[in-house]
């Protein structure tokens, strides 16, 4: 993994956390997919392009008073990214409070993000990568 990733992956970690769409949006290409977990958005639902990261942002600003992704360790595995770290949310309203171990790959290109896919269980990223 080159730096100018794994710098734009804290950059892009770091703009999330503070919710900051135009940070995004410099961050994701625009023809980007950002596939959230399941257990957390719903089963099925993906963001597509700079016009994905913005409903993205708005849904979880509907559905989640506080959401935070916070990033352990980085590993290169061929041409991909694979972070493992945690998620703590809490839901509007004051409902349930997630705190999660979680898994993102990321796929990169000249520190934009192409891909990202995020999972709930750190097992099953690293399964669909064969590492398990």
């Amino acid at each position: 993994m080159s730096q100018a990733d794994l710098d734009a992956l804290r950059e892009g970690y770091d703009a999330f956390n503070r919710r900051d769409l135009d940070g995004l949006i410099k961050f994701f290409d625009a023809d980007s997919s950002w596939i959230p977990s399941s257990s957390v958005w719903g089963a099925g639902g993906a963001y597509h392009g700079h016009q994905g990261v913005a409903q993205l942002l708005a849904d979880l600003d509907r559905d989640w008073e506080s959401f935070e992704a916070l990033p352990r360790e980085f590993r290169e595995i061929d041409d991909l990214i694979l972070v493992l770290g945690e998620v703590r949310a809490l839901a509007s309203g004051g409902g349930r409070e997630v705190a999660s171990e979680t898994a993102w790959i990321w796929q990169m290109r000249e520190g934009k993000a192409l891909l990202l896919q995020a999972y709930s269980d750190p097992e099953q990223a690293l399964a669909a990568l064969g590492l398990s």
